[in-house]
């Protein structure tokens, strides 16, 4: 199952979470592989998946959040879930697919840290002088 997502923001990251539910018990026989790719390039099956979703039943009886973040490496990218593993028309189920885009924290610049640290160096010794 692929979408193409356009209008993205090139070099933006953007955070991928849906939740995974296996619906057997097998081994080998619940597996999601999420791929994330440029929607000029056909779909592989030797592609390298963003993220493998691989449980069984047992071990994962609910609902389980994934989450992956990709960067966009073009204004239209595929994002493509598929299934792996023993083809019995069971496979891992998928629900609630969302894809935001992550607007990053800038880290503060070292020179404004050492002006705080200053700042409060100096109030600090002011406070002092006056109890003396």
């Amino acid at each position: 199952m692929t979408q193409t997502l356009n209008s993205l923001t090139i070099n933006a990251d953007y955070l991928l979470e849906f939740c995974y539910k296996p619906r057997t018990n097998n081994s080998n026989d619940n597996r999601i592989n999420v791929f994330w790719y440029d929607a000029n390039v056909d779909f592989e099956l030797g592609m390298t998946a963003a993220l493998i979703a691989n449980s069984t039943r047992n071990l994962t009886p609910n609902w389980a959040l994934q989450s992956v973040s990709f960067t966009a490496q073009a204004q239209s990218m595929n994002l493509s879930f598929a299934s792996f593993g023993t083809q019995n028309t069971l496979g891992g189920l998928v629900d609630n697919v969302s894809l935001a885009q992550v607007t990053s924290v800038p880290e503060p610049s070292m020179f404004i840290l050492f002006l705080i640290a200053l700042t409060l160096l100096f109030v600090r010794q002011r406070k002092l002088a006056k109890q003396a």
